[in-house]
């Protein structure tokens, strides 16, 4: 009796423990539980500088550099930095009259503070000069690749001027950089003998953390357009400070439509409604993303003054020539029809002309009827997955297969891409030999890259998958009219 007294006591004492019972063993219930941990570092950012810059010898008639000073940047802000640099302070005054000794761009005579002569002239901002030809001026060069390349000489703005620094580095990740900063100098032989000074002043400024595409743009003071902040105004800087999946309507400057654009998964910003630029649109450096003084070829389709070609239903049958089709300036009806309105583009119009003489595989054209600071998505085979297209199906899940169809996604996947803030129109059709295919089925979305003489792939989606790499083997796919959609340039 005292046995099954004590073994009833025992269970009544682990019962009330959360121990479970069972044929008449004790076993122990596992339970368990956690802390969280959770701590926060702060963002830092650190500068120095290994010396001063100095001249041992200027020769007159003749050009010398100084020493090379290191500036090292360090900071483990997510978002990056920027490094500039101006010239002055207000800090060195005179002994004679009490003014500025460096409140000038100057460099200046220890024995002539204040006065006009015995001075190095500053090159402008502007100024971007190989070697220093002018006599009695100075200027500076850098470096971010340890001294391999440099800057051309060019001058600091004044510490003072709110027109802004020069920028000598920008990072957009955490960094530890390290850039090569020195000066030159050219003195005829009337220039006085002794000591020229000034101080030079390097900034470092961590970016803010993430932010709106909106903010972004505020905070590199873009002004407004119409309401809007701009296509061509954006900048690597604003794309990288900006929140993933960020969204924002701007206005493109050459003809006033307004876009939406997006920070995707792939951390890059893209149009998320495809170009609509009108026939007949003028374009020039300053709003495309073509050089000053490149001249779209007539020869090939374009008009004169840099003009697109008019809007038509005809061509499209010839890879070498440009051609272009807005559905709602030449067909209204078609608008009020399953998938709506769009502008459609042979590659050499969406390349405006620059991919003509490029036949090797895997070569970009080097401009587009993009707006400035964007360009038209790159795509290539074989394991190049930094490639604009490729990269992006890849981020979003797609194979990583080497084939000739590498990155293809699933149907799956589509419905991803059609959905905010992506926004890919995944129907929509295309020209070829004056006619209009497959609107219903398909739609293709040009890249920059070459396939060969009369071929460039695309981004093509079909009602089964899409891939970020193809092109219609044995087909002249360079005369097809597709969709265009922009990258920012980073």
């Amino acid at each position: 009796m005292k046995i099954k007294l004590a073994v009833v006591t025992i269970l009544s004492i682990l019962s009330a423990l959360g121990i479970a019972v069972c044929s008449n063993k004790v076993m122990a219930l596992e339970y368990s539980s956690n802390a969280g941990i959770n701590f926060t570092i702060s963002p830092s950012i650190s500068v120095s500088i290994s010396g001063d810059l100095v001249i041992d010898e200027l020769v007159p008639g003749s050009s010398s550099d100084s020493n090379i000073v290191v500036v090292n940047v360090s900071t483990n802000n997510v978002s990056g930095y920027n490094l500039s640099s101006t010239v002055g302070n207000d800090t060195d005054t005179s002994s004679i009259d009490g003014s500025l000794i460096h409140n000038t761009t100057n460099l200046v005579h220890s024995s002539s503070v204040g006065s006009s002569s015995n001075v190095f002239t500053s090159l402008s901002v502007s100024d971007s000069l190989s070697t220093l030809t002018t006599p009695n001026t100075w200027g500076y060069s850098y470096s971010t690749d340890n001294s391999t390349t440099w800057s051309n000489y060019s001058g600091l703005p004044l510490y003072t001027d709110t027109s802004g620094t020069a920028t000598l580095s920008e990072k957009y990740i955490p960094s530890n950089d390290n850039i090569d900063f020195k000066i030159a100098a050219y003195a005829d032989d009337t220039q006085s003998s002794g000591e020229y000074t000034n101080k030079i002043n390097f900034i470092a400024i961590a970016f803010p953390n993430p932010m709106s595409l909106a903010e972004s743009y505020a905070y590199f003071n873009k002004t407004t357009y119409k309401g809007y902040y701009t296509m061509q105004d954006m900048s690597p800087g604003i794309c990288a400070t900006a929140t993933d999946l960020s969204e924002m309507q701007v206005i493109d400057t050459r003809d006033d439509n307004v876009y939406t654009i997006a920070k995707l998964a792939d951390h890059r910003c893209w149009m998320t409604a495809n170009l609509n630029l009108e026939g007949g649109t003028q374009l020039s450096y300053e709003d495309t993303d073509i050089p000053e003084g490149y001249i779209l070829p007539t020869a090939n389709g374009f008009g004169e003054n840099n003009t697109l070609p008019e809007s038509s239903t005809e061509g499209f049958s010839n890879s070498a020539m440009a051609y272009l089709y807005n559905s709602h300036r030449n067909d209204s009806s078609y608008c009020s029809e399953s998938p709506g309105c769009y502008s459609y583009y042979s590659w050499t119009t969406a390349t405006v002309g620059s991919g003509l003489e490029i036949t090797a595989s895997n070569t970009d054209a080097p401009y587009s009827i993009c707006m400035k600071n964007w360009h038209l998505p790159t795509t290539y085979d074989g394991t190049n997955s930094s490639t604009d297209f490729r990269f992006l199906a890849i981020i979003l899940g797609g194979s990583n297969t080497v084939t000739n169809y590498n990155g293809q996604i699933g149907i799956s996947m589509r419905e991803t891409l059609a959905a905010p803030p992506y926004n890919f129109q995944l129907f929509g059709g295309y020209y070829s030999y004056n006619d209009f295919l497959e609107k219903t089925k398909t739609a293709i979305y040009w890249s920059s890259t070459v396939i060969d003489d009369y071929q460039s792939s695309f981004l093509y989606f079909t009602d089964q998958s899409n891939n970020p790499r193809v092109n219609f083997v044995g087909y002249q796919a360079r005369m097809l009219g597709g969709f265009v959609r922009c990258i920012a340039n980073n």
